[in-house]
């Protein structure tokens, strides 16, 4: 890593875990893994309130997501759900959107690349190997996947995605950082840009609060908060890289 540190960092809810990469990683953003938490929520919450537990994590302001969070717990809590709904509200800024966003997270909510490498290594392991057999089988795997890594990295520095939205200095821009598969998520999320339509503007001290709502769905809307401090600070860096 050349001595840089992660920008994010995704881990399940191991309290060590958590406690070593505040201590090394000081400043770095840190989320919970959202399977875990999905795991965490079917063996310690009745079935019918999980839905009403995945709007909390997906609530994107801080002051909604108190109040939501308080009222369910109100609704829900009982003697077997009340000490983890009491652990999970003293971790909730390493798994509630609303106290995520300043990570850099590019869509990511859980620690799947992880998952996926240890399926790969895992793949036709039996317990009739011996030692070196499985030595060798894991070296086999490695090869493989550093081969698929070094044909990616051939197509990712040989060709440039084409513009397609009609933001084409930020596709550009875009396309000059991120790597194609990433390239292609932000390339689709601006895509979906052009069919938000503001209802209303407001200002609140330094921020410029939006109500949006989709063209063709303006009965259900949206509440964004935009930091023109933060957006200069992206400019800045869009800019350098460019």
């Amino acid at each position: 890593m050349c001595q840089q540190k992660p920008k994010a960092v995704i881990t399940d809810a191991d309290a060590a875990m958590i406690g070593a990469i505040g201590e090394v990683f000081s400043g770095v953003s840190h989320r919970i893994c959202s399977f875990h938490i999905e795991k965490n929520m079917e063996m310690h919450l009745p079935n019918k309130s999980l839905n009403e537990f995945r709007t909390l994590y997906y609530t994107t302001s801080e002051q909604v997501f108190e109040v939501r969070w308080h009222a369910f717990y109100r609704k829900w809590q009982s003697p077997k759900t009340r000490i983890w709904m009491k652990r999970m509200y003293n971790k909730r800024k390493l798994w509630a959107a609303a106290y995520l966003s300043e990570g850099f997270w590019l869509g990511m909510k859980s620690n799947q690349r992880n998952e996926s490498l240890n399926s790969c290594l895992h793949l036709h392991l039996d317990g009739e190997m011996t030692i070196v057999d499985m030595i060798m089988h894991y070296d086999n795997a490695i090869v493989r996947l550093r081969e698929n890594e070094a044909h990616d990295d051939c197509t990712a520095s040989q060709t440039t995605p084409v513009p397609i939205t009609n933001f084409r200095e930020l596709e550009v821009a875009a396309a000059k950082i991120f790597s194609p598969p990433v390239f292609y998520i932000i390339q689709g999320e601006l895509s979906k840009i052009g069919g938000i339509e503001i209802l209303e503007k407001m200002q609140a001290g330094d921020s410029n609060i939006f109500i949006v709502a989709w063209r063709n769905h303006v009965r259900t809307s949206f509440y964004v908060e935009y930091r023109p401090k933060e957006a200069e600070i992206i400019r800045n860096v869009l800019q350098q890289e460019g």
